[in-house]
């Protein structure tokens, strides 16, 4: 099954096969992905996005998804961290959740 599903055909009709972007990695885990922070580092699994109140370190939210596709990207999963926080918030992040749509969400909502 793994297999089967690990590679498509390539764009145009040349014979040539490459591997397919959201393959299923695991039989008994269906929604694990291949995840990578750069061409060094890869892993299996997923991806934890995480809200943090700084001052104590308690885990303010939580977000759990699969490691790989847009639907899962940190621009994605970012705007529902800080929903249930009330008063100003000044958010620290990395590269991955600077894309122009979420700060704008993020600035439209009071962030």
């Amino acid at each position: 099954m793994i297999a089967g599903q690990d590679v498509e055909p390539a764009d145009g009709s040349d014979g040539r096969w490459k591997t397919a972007p959201d393959r299923i990695i695991s039989t008994v885990d269906v929604e694990a992905r291949h995840t990578h922070k750069s061409t060094q580092q890869r892993d299996d699994g997923y991806k934890g996005h995480l809200a943090v109140e700084p001052e104590t370190g308690l885990f303010t939210a939580v977000a759990l998804c699969p490691g790989a596709g847009a639907v899962h990207h940190e621009a994605a999963v970012a705007p529902d961290l800080p929903a249930a926080e009330r008063g100003p918030l000044q958010i620290l992040a990395d590269a991955a959740y600077a894309a122009a749509d979420l700060r704008a969400a993020l600035t439209a909502a009071g962030y």
